[in-house]
């Protein structure tokens, strides 16, 4: 298995492009564009996950900004 299919599906994009009639670096264009378009789409992802985790009180459990039972 190949991570993110690196190499296979550009190869495959290139393979299909040249069969149509296509030029080479057109084939690489539209990887590239692909590629480019799905690191887009896992930054948003990842900024809207960001927002949406609950956040920790700032005082911690309590809630008081007091320390431990007993200490002041």
């Amino acid at each position: 298995m190949i991570p993110a299919s690196l190499g296979a599906l550009e190869g495959g994009f290139l393979a299909t492009f040249v069969a149509l009639g296509l030029s080479a670096p057109a084939a690489i264009s539209f990887s590239l564009v692909r590629r480019v378009r799905e690191v887009v789409w896992i930054a948003i992802g990842l900024v809207v996950f960001a927002l949406m985790r609950p956040r920790e009180p700032m005082g911690g459990l309590g809630g008081s900004g007091a320390g431990p039972a007993g200490v002041s």
